[in-house]
C-alpha cells in the first residue's frame, strides 16, 4: 500500500484507508500489520526526516517529533522559545563524520549543559521539560556527552 504523504488533499483518505486494512482479519503476519502501522503513521504525521547539512541549524515548531538527519559537522542551538510546547522533541542523528554539538539559546538550558552527539551515525533527542513562559529547559538523552 503506497500513501502519499505529500499530498495533504490524500493523507486523511490514505489514513483511513490503512487503518481500514489494518482491521482486516485476513491480515495475519506481524510484518503486514507493522507496515500498516507505520504507513498510518506517516499519512497521520507527515513525518519525512529533514535532512540538514548547514554548520549550524535550530530546531522550530515546525520540526516537532521529527527526524533530523545531520550530514557534516554542525552546531545545533536550541532555542528559547516559549511557543514549542512542553514535551516538544526532535530526534538528531548524526550521519556526516564531523561533531555535532548541542548547545542552548541563551535564556535557555541545556541537561547536560553540552551535548555532543558521539560518533558518526547514532542519535540523541532533545525535548523541553521545562517551559515557564519566558525560558526553556531542554533534555538531551541518548548519544550524548
Amino acid at each position: 500500500m503506497a500513501i502519499d504523504v505529500g499530498n495533504p488533499e490524500e493523507r486523511r483518505p490514505d489514513l483511513v484507508a490503512a487503518l481500514k486494512t489494518l482491521m482486516q482479519p485476513e491480515w495475519g503476519s506481524f510484518e503486514e500489520k507493522a507496515q500498516a502501522v507505520i504507513a498510518a503513521f506517516e499519512a497521520a504525521t507527515n513525518e519525512a526526516p529533514l535532512i540538514v547539512a548547514d554548520a549550524a541549524w535550530s530546531p522550530a515548531l515546525a520540526h516537532r517529533w521529527r527526524e533530523v538527519f545531520l550530514t557534516g559537522p554542525c552546531a545545533v542551538t536550541l532555542p528559547n522559545d516559549p511557543t514549542l510546547p512542553l514535551g516538544y522533541s526532535v530526534s538528531l542523528r548524526r550521519l556526516g563524520a564531523g561533531s555535532v554539538t548541542l548547545a542552548a539559546a541563551s535564556g535557555a538550558s541545556l541537561l547536560p549543559a553540552v551535548g555532543i552527539i558521539v560518533a558518526q551515525y547514532l542519535s540523541a533527542t532533545v525535548t523541553v521539560v521545562v517551559n515557564t513562559g519566558s525560558a526553556l529547559t531542554w533534555a538531551a538523552e541518548g548519544a550524548v556527552l
